[in-house]
């Protein structure tokens, strides 16, 4: 299977897949959708070990899983293809926002913007935490347990928010801030 497959028809099934794609391991099924069931570049057995082989591997598994289906239909060429493809929308986008960030971020309106966007990525941690967790908590003690990993310390943050141990407080100055007063 996928033997034939042109690094073209790859690079633009992925492009159109990165255009749509909203992140994370929820992108592999439709990448199986793409790689299995419409365009039958691998077969299922085939995709499953690489989909098995790619959260082996530190990193981003769909970018992983996109340059695996390129690389068993079309060789080295077409896992590039395929993973330049799938990631250049998101980098591309993210070079547009880094732009605007860069230019409009003292604007009341982008600062909003991005206060806004605070509460949305705190909002998806906490359902994330939440949709991993709810499986494992089985009783009060599990949930203390948990919430005894919490950064409590506080007294080894500078007034910068970094983490220094301390330094900043015993010493009477701030290690980040050495040279910069």
């Amino acid at each position: 299977m996928g033997s034939n497959t042109g690094v073209k028809d790859l690079f633009l099934a992925f492009l159109r897949l990165g255009m749509t794609a909203f992140g994370g391991p929820v992108m592999v099924a439709y990448i199986r959708q793409i790689a299995v069931n419409r365009r039958q570049w691998l077969d299922e057995s085939e995709f499953r070990n690489g989909v098995a082989l790619c959260q082996s591997l530190p990193g981003a598994t769909a970018m992983q899983v996109a340059a695996y289906v390129g690389l068993r239909s079309n060789g080295i060429t077409g896992a590039l293809a395929s993973y330049v493809g799938f990631g250049l929308p998101a980098f591309v986008i993210m070079l547009v926002l880094s732009v605007l960030y860069i230019n409009y971020k003292s604007l009341p309106t982008a600062v909003s913007l991005f206060n806004g966007l605070q509460v949305i990525v705190i909002a998806i941690i906490v359902n994330a935490v939440y949709s991993f967790g709810r499986g494992m908590i089985k009783s009060i003690m599990n949930i203390a347990f948990a919430l005894s990993f919490l950064d409590r310390d506080q007294s080894l943050h500078c007034h910068h928010n970094r983490r220094c141990g301390g330094d900043c407080i015993r010493s009477g100055h701030c290690p980040c801030c050495i040279g910069k007063n």
